[in-house]
Formats: C-alpha cells, sequence, structure tokens
C-alpha cells in the first residue's frame, strides 16, 4: 500500500540533504558516558519546559506499557522516557504523542528518538552529535517503523533539516532536530513529531 503512494505537491517532491560548501557534518557521539550525559540533560530540559509529569499508558503493536509523560501545552506533544538496558538494542527509550493526556485510555506513539546506550548502532534511528563549535544536537536517520525509508526521504517536508554525520570514517544522512540547548528544542521537537504523524498517515491512506 505505501509503496504506490505518490503525492506531487512542490513542497515533498524532493528529498535535499544539506550539504552546501559552508555547512560542516556533524560528528556521532558513541562514548556511552557521553551519551548518558547529554539523555539526561536532554530529559532535564524537557521536564522543565513540560506541564508536568503523569503516568500513562502507552500502546504499540501487541502490547503495552505504563510511562512517566510531559505535556506540552503549546506545541501539544507529549514525551515519555524509559531507559531500557535489556531491550535487545540497549537504548534511551524517547516516545512523542500528540493526544491529549488524561483518562484510562491507552495513548498512541506518534514518533521516537530513541539513541543506542553505547556505540554506533543505526537499528535505533536516533543519536546526539556534535557540531564544529561543540554544540550537541539530537538527529534522526529517518527509519520509522511502517514507512519506507525512501517514502519518508521523499514526502519529509523539513528538507533543509538534512545534513550528514559522520563517524569512524562513515557518514549517514540524519534530520538534524535540534540542538539540545537551543531555546526552540520544544517546539522543534513538535514540529518533527507532528511531520512524523503526517507521513505515517500517508502510509495508511
Amino acid at each position: 500500500m505505501g509503496s504506490n503512494i505518490h503525492i506531487h505537491s512542490p513542497s515533498y517532491i524532493a528529498y535535499m540533504p544539506n550539504r552546501s560548501g559552508d555547512v560542516e557534518p556533524l560528528h556521532r557521539i558513541t562514548d556511552r558516558m557521553e551519551i548518558a550525559g547529554y539523555q539526561q540533560r536532554f530529559a532535564a530540559r524537557l521536564r522543565g519546559a513540560g506541564d508536568g509529569a503523569r503516568r500513562i499508558t502507552v500502546g504499540f503493536q501487541g502490547d503495552n506499557v505504563d510511562i512517566n509523560a510531559c505535556w506540552f501545552p503549546r506545541e501539544k506533544f507529549w514525551w515519555g522516557y524509559e531507559k531500557l538496558p535489556d531491550a535487545p538494542i540497549p537504548r534511551h527509550w524517547n516516545a512523542f504523542g500528540c493526544e491529549l493526556l488524561g483518562g484510562s485510555k491507552s495513548h498512541t506513539i506518534a514518533c521516537e528518538i530513541n539513541v543506542p546506550l553505547y556505540e554506533a548502532d543505526w537499528r535505533v534511528a536516533g543519536a546526539f552529535a556534535r557540531d564544529s563549535v561543540g554544540m550537541v544536537h539530537i538527529v534522526h536517520t529517518g527509519s520509522v517503523n511502517g514507512v519506507p525509508l525512501a517514502l519518508f526521504k521523499e514526502h519529509f517536508a523539513m528538507r533543509e533539516l538534512w545534513t550528514d554525520v559522520r563517524w569512524d570514517g562513515k557518514r549517514r544522512d540524519v534530520v538534524d532536530v535540534s540542538e539540545l540547548d537551543d531555546d526552540a528544542l520544544v517546539r522543534s521537537l513538535g514540529d518533527f513529531v507532528r511531520e512524523v504523524r503526517r507521513i505515517k498517515s500517508l502510509v495508511r491512506k
């Protein structure tokens, strides 16, 4: 079904990684302690900006789990976090959704930005990366469950966010979601989460 999607709106025609001559690539952070520290900073910034934390049930294919989640009323999305050291790919699990929190219903995940606990394992789509002046960014490969990567690249509207990330002599295209210390971190996350949800809805049609 998804592979037959064809949308000809000019905003979504091309995948155009940001490789202009004045843009230097990001460099993936793979040190376990650094990753843990930046995840803590990321979580602290979101908890500080959110409208309190509450326990919610999150449903996904074949199961559900209870997590603490924060709601961001201006941007209208929620975020929840769990550390999953015993998962097949140990990771920091950052889940996001767009439903108003509350009640006993199971909430739907719109997007995940998961970061491996260590090493550069791109089976998990998120990472922290450092730019040439030392600022740390959270990035995402565009790999989303249920959405072929080629379709994601074709339909992702914020094309200016594509850039390169390098590590160990390798490179990969990623979406530069935000700098961790950017004042617009929450707004940028909200934009990304809603865009992923929009693309998922295209695949389901």
